[in-house]
């Protein structure tokens, strides 16, 4: 049975966490360096362009960080919770056949998913699987074994 859900996967995100963190923290130091240069070169003359400068490069390195906060690094919180909560809980086994819904929906502060419906022999299931797993599903209309967390798909295989 193919796992979605691995230390490897926990990993890449955890990695796009520190990385983003330490871009954050570089980019806030180089923006300090510059302010204190540029305040080190006023002169009467040059006080009210210098003043522009250090308020613009300010601007500029905290509009930088809030978008790396909110389209990297919480993301990727978000991302590493969920694998965590869904790694913790007990799975469910169903079989049948597998009918993906490709359109990506947003959970607030959470992972974008996409809706998946397994059709048994008694009834028709609708699952949840991380937008991120897509591309390790078989394709539409198998006949597949899965395993369930929280209405997540968590693991899955083909089966004749």
């Amino acid at each position: 049975m193919n796992s979605l859900y691995s230390g490897a996967f926990s990993a890449q995100f955890e990695a796009r966490k520190k990385r983003c963190l330490r871009q954050m923290g570089a980019l806030m130091l180089l923006c300090l360096a510059a302010c204190v240069f540029l305040c080190t070169q006023v002169r009467t003359g040059n006080a009210d362009k210098l003043l522009f400068c250090t308020a613009a490069l300010s601007a500029v390195t905290g509009w930088t960080v809030m978008c790396l906060i909110v389209f990297s690094y919480l993301p990727a919180c978000a991302q590493l919770q969920h694998i965590a909560g869904i790694m913790k809980e007990e799975t469910v086994q169903h079989e049948g056949v597998m009918h993906l819904r490709r359109e990506k929906i947003h959970i607030p502060k959470s992972v974008d998913i996409c809706k998946l419906s397994l059709e048994t022999e008694d009834e028709t299931l609708i699952f949840n699987v991380d937008a991120a797993l897509l591309d390790q599903l078989p394709q539409d209309g198998a006949r597949v074994r899965v395993l369930v967390a929280r209405k997540f798909i968590t693991a899955c295989e083909v089966i004749a």
